[in-house]
C-alpha cells in the first residue's frame, strides 16, 4: 500500500529495480532480527545502483522511519509458529458482525450472542475431540507456507545466504 500510496505503482511494474526494493521492504517482516538491517541496506544499496533514489526517496524514507528505526518486535515474523496474518481474526469478528446484526446490541443480545458463540465453540471441540476433521486450509497458502518453512530452513542450515532467502521468499508474497 505504502508502494502506491508514494506512486511507485507503475515503476513497479515497468522498472526491475524499483520492484526488487518494494519487494525488499515487503519481506523485511520474514527476516531474522539480527538480519534486517543487512537486507535493508543491501535493498538500499542496489537502488543506488540503479539510479532510481529521486523516484523511490519518500518509500525508503517510510519503510526506515517505521520499520527499520521502529520496534522491530511488533511486526518481525521469523520466528512466529502458526498464522502470519489476522485473517482467521478478521472472519471471527464478521461473523459476530452478522450475528449481531446492528452496530449497538443491548445488553441482552450482546450475553446471548456470547452464550451462542460459546456453545459453537464446544460442539467444535467436541467434534474435534471425536476425530472429526476441521476445515483444511486453502491449497494455495499450503503451498506457500510448505515453501516458506522450506527456505527458513535451507537459509537456517547455511546452504543459502541471506540475500537469496530474502529475494526467494519475496517472490512467494506475491504481490503483483
Amino acid at each position: 500500500r505504502r508502494a502506491q500510496a508514494t506512486g511507485l505503482q507503475l515503476p513497479y511494474q515497468d522498472n526491475n529495480a524499483v520492484k526488487t526494493l518494494v519487494r525488499r521492504a515487503a519481506i523485511l517482516p520474514l527476516i531474522p532480527l539480527d538480519s534486517i538491517e543487512d537486507v535493508w541496506f543491501q535493498a538500499l544499496e542496489d537502488r543506488d545502483e540503479a539510479d532510481i533514489t529521486d523516484l523511490t526517496d519518500p518509500f525508503t524514507d517510510y519503510v526506515t522511519d517505521q520499520w527499520i528505526e521502529g520496534d522491530r518486535l511488533l511486526w518481525n515474523h521469523f520466528g512466529t509458529q502458526g498464522p502470519r496474518t489476522t485473517n482467521n481474526l478478521e472472519g471471527w469478528h464478521s461473523k459476530l458482525k452478522k450475528m449481531v446484526q446492528h452496530a449497538h446490541p443491548n445488553i441482552y443480545t450482546a450475553i446471548q450472542m456470547i452464550k451462542d458463540v460459546e456453545n459453537a465453540n464446544e460442539i467444535t471441540r467436541i467434534q474435534r475431540a471425536a476425530g472429526g476433521t476441521t476445515r483444511p486450509k486453502c491449497k494455495k497458502y499450503l503451498n506457500i507456507d510448505r515453501r516458506l518453512v522450506t527456505l527458513k530452513d535451507r537459509y537456517q542450515q547455511g546452504s543459502i545466504d541471506l540475500m537469496e532467502y530474502a529475494d526467494s521468499a519475496s517472490e512467494l508474497l506475491h504481490l503483483g
